[in-house]
């Protein structure tokens, strides 16, 4: 049987963040071998530290300075200029980085994407984060992929995106997310039965998986909150509550989930 734990409540398509991404991309990082004074290397760690006052102001422009042919000065100050908001700016820098690197490695071509989707460019962005993944095929980079051809109406691209996220997983976290987001677009579309299949699935994955400090993965009270609202949708009150009480049982903050059953119960006894 199934026991929910707390979990966090939050619902929608999880939007790309500077700090979610910033991460993901720093991750990314693979430059070029160097040497053990490796010039690029007090930036990686500014980077890495999160000094990115320090790295936007001073040490950026200083590697510019040094290395005006060389395209990684540009992209790890652009990528410095994303990280503290400044996405004018980064594109501006980025634009400089691809003019000077004939076959632009890979992390250039996603911050490209992810910058063009900030500006509202989806069309160029999913060119982008397409070749990316085409390239380079993982998970990150697939979730890259999935949420902008989402937001950008691109539902089918979206949908194999998401499948392609699940199937690369590295963790059951991620392969979690994945389903589940996967899960909220069917319910989007309508494919509601095909939802349903989602949701079990991901619940069948994740209650197997051993709990760490006695918590579930962070997906499981958001997989039943998503069940419970496919069950509303279909008008089976007695199902969504059930669903919606184990989101709440898993997250007694669930705020969502608590309304839901108030809203059912005053409608089911006027």
């Amino acid at each position: 049987m199934r026991q929910p734990s707390k979990v966090s409540n939050s619902q929608g398509i999880s939007r790309i963040c500077h700090t979610c991404v910033g991460l993901i991309l720093l991750m990314s990082i693979s430059l070029a071998a160097q040497p053990a004074t490796d010039p690029f290397e007090p930036m990686q760690q500014l980077l890495a530290e999160g000094r990115y006052a320090l790295a936007t102001q001073v040490e950026g422009p200083s590697l510019i300075a040094q290395f005006p042919d060389n395209p990684d000065s540009y992209y790890l100050y652009a990528y410095a200029l994303y990280l503290v908001g400044d996405s004018t700016s980064a594109q501006d820098v980025l634009t400089e980085s691809l003019s000077l690197s004939p076959d632009p490695p890979v992390m250039y071509l996603r911050l490209q994407g992810i910058l063009a989707a900030e500006a509202g460019a989806q069309a160029a962005a999913l060119g982008a984060l397409q070749t990316v993944f085409t390239q380079a095929p993982n998970y990150a980079h697939a979730s890259d992929l999935a949420q902008v051809a989402w937001q950008a109406g691109a539902y089918d691209d979206a949908l194999a995106a998401f499948t392609n996220a699940e199937n690369l997983a590295e963790t059951t976290e991620q392969q979690g997310w994945a389903m589940l987001h996967k899960a909220r677009l069917q319910r989007v579309l309508g494919q509601l039965d095909a939802a349903i299949i989602s949701l079990e699935s991901l619940l069948d994955i994740l209650d197997a998986e051993p709990s760490t400090n006695g918590l579930p993965p962070p997906a499981y009270a958001q997989a039943f909150l998503q069940l419970g609202g496919i069950y509303e949708d279909q008008g089976d009150v007695d199902k969504a509550l059930a669903n919606y009480e184990a989101a709440r049982l898993a997250d007694p903050n669930a705020r969502v989930a608590s309304e839901a059953i108030a809203r059912l119960e005053a409608s089911s006894n006027p």
